[in-house]
C-alpha cells in the first residue's frame, strides 16, 4: 500500500483480483480472474497482464471503465473474455477507458454504452493481435461517440464477428428487428446535446456485422460514425438507418477497401 492505493504484484499461478479494491495490478502470467466485488471503482487504475487465458468479469461497469477518472487494462496474450453489464469494455465518460489486448482469439461483451465508447471523454478496445474475436453487444456500443465523446474499436486481424441481436425492440416496430446503434455510431441527443466521434476500423479478415436500426459507419444529431474496413470478404447484415448513414445534421461513412463483401 503506497500512499493510499494498493499496488499488487502477482505470481504466475491462477489468482483472482478485486478490481474494486486495487488500483495497480501487474501480473506475469497464468489463468487469472479479474472482478469487481462492489460498483466502487479506484479513480485511476492500471492492470497488465503478461501471460494467460484471463478473465475479466462485472456484473456493471466492467472492465476498463472510468467515470471522471482513467482505467487501463493491458493484456498482452492468452485468449481472453471481458464481460460486463451497462459501461463496460473500454468506456470513458468524463474520462479515459483503454482496453488493450495485444494476443489471442478473444470475447468481449457488454450490454449498453459498452465496447469502446466515450461520453466526454474518449473509450478504446485495442485489440492488437490475429486471433479471431468476438464483438457481443445489445445498443450505443461498439465504437460510440457519444456527446462531446470519442469511442474506438480498433482490430488489427482475424476473422471477427461484430453482433448487436436484441433484446432492444425496433423503434418503428418491425417485428424481428432490434434497434442498435452501434458498430460506428457518432451520437448525440436531439435538441439537448450534439454528438462525437465513433469508429470501428478492422484491418483484416473475414469479419462479419451483425446489428439492426442505426448501425454500421453512422451519425445521429451532429455526430460523426465510421465503420472501415480495410480488407477481407465481410458479411454487413443490418435494417434501417444503416451502412453509412446521417441523421440530423449528422455524417455517416462506411468504407470497404477490397474482397468480396
Amino acid at each position: 500500500k503506497v500512499d493510499g492505493r494498493r499496488i499488487v504484484y502477482g505470481g504466475f499461478g491462477p489468482n483472482r483480483y478485486d478490481l474494486s479494491k486495487i488500483d495497480v495490478v501487474i501480473d506475469p502470467g497464468g489463468d487469472d480472474i479479474y472482478y469487481y466485488s462492489s460498483d466502487k471503482r479506484p479513480a485511476i487504475q492500471v492492470v497488465v497482464d503478461f501471460a494467460g487465458n484471463d478473465r475479466y468479469e462485472s456484473k456493471t461497469a466492467g472492465p476498463a471503465s472510468a467515470v471522471m477518472g482513467i482505467s487501463i487494462v493491458v493484456d498482452c496474450a492468452g485468449n481472453d473474455r471481458y464481460e460486463g453489464r451497462t459501461r463496460a469494455c473500454g468506456v470513458g465518460v468524463m474520462g479515459a477507458g483503454i482496453l488493450c489486448d495485444l494476443d489471442g482469439a478473444d470475447v468481449y461483451t457488454g450490454g449498453t454504452w459498452s465496447l469502446g465508447v466515450g461520453v466526454y471523454g474518449a473509450g478504446a478496445i485495442l485489440d492488437l493481435g490475429g486471433g479471431s474475436d468476438t464483438y457481443i453487444a445489445e445498443y450505443l456500443s461498439e465504437g460510440v461517440g457519444g456527446p462531446r465523446g470519442f469511442g474506438l474499436v480498433l482490430d488489427a486481424g482475424g476473422n471477427d464477428l461484430y453482433r448487436a441481436n436484441g433484446p432492444k425492440g425496433s423503434h418503428y416496430e418491425t417485428h424481428a428487428v432490434f434497434g442498435s446503434f452501434i458498430q460506428g455510431m457518432g451520437f448525440g441527443f436531439r435538441m439537448c446535446e450534439s454528438g462525437g466521434i465513433g469508429v470501428v476500423c478492422d484491418l483484416g479478415g473475414d469479419d462479419r456485422y451483425e446489428a439492426g436500426e442505426f448501425a454500421q459507419g453512422g451519425g445521429y444529431y451532429w455526430g460523426l460514425g465510421i465503420l472501415y474496413d480495410r480488407s477481407g470478404n465481410d458479411l454487413y447484415y443490418g435494417n434501417r438507418y444503416g451502412q453509412g448513414f446521417g441523421c440530423h445534421q449528422a455524417l455517416g461513412i462506411l468504407a470497404d477497401d477490397a474482397g468480396d463483401d
